[in-house]
């Protein structure tokens, strides 16, 4: 079996951890924020939930399926470590830039309705 062939599997068996276990975080625990935002009103907050959810699902699995095209090269399971860490190591990056880009957002739309108060 190619090395390759190890690597995609490897990565996208971690990718798709990754992904979903952050997804499940950021769902479950974005929600008190949402509710803030909405002003107790549930069914907006869990509606805006479940669309963040599914766009964060879109953007970061077709982001991760797009690395697979850019590869760094392989040839032995030194290289293999490094380039499986490399492109695992920019896509938790990203995650987290998106992250605080969404809070960071959240918080504005929060402030502008006057729920927080500094």
């Amino acid at each position: 079996m190619s090395l390759y062939i190890v690597t995609y599997i490897l990565y996208c068996g971690i990718m798709i951890f990754i992904i979903s276990w952050i997804g499940r975080r950021l769902y479950h625990h974005g929600r008190i924020y949402l509710l803030a935002i909405f002003k107790g009103k549930r069914e907006k907050a869990d509606s805006a939930n479940h669309l963040l959810l599914m766009g964060y699902y879109l953007l970061n699995i077709g982001y991760a399926l797009l690395k697979l095209r850019h590869w760094p090269p392989v040839s032995n399971s030194r290289e293999l470590i490094e380039s499986l860490s490399t492109v695992v190591g920019l896509l938790v990056i990203m995650l987290a830039v998106l992250h605080f880009f969404n809070m960071a957002i959240v918080f504005l739309i929060a402030r502008f309705n006057h729920q927080i108060k500094l």
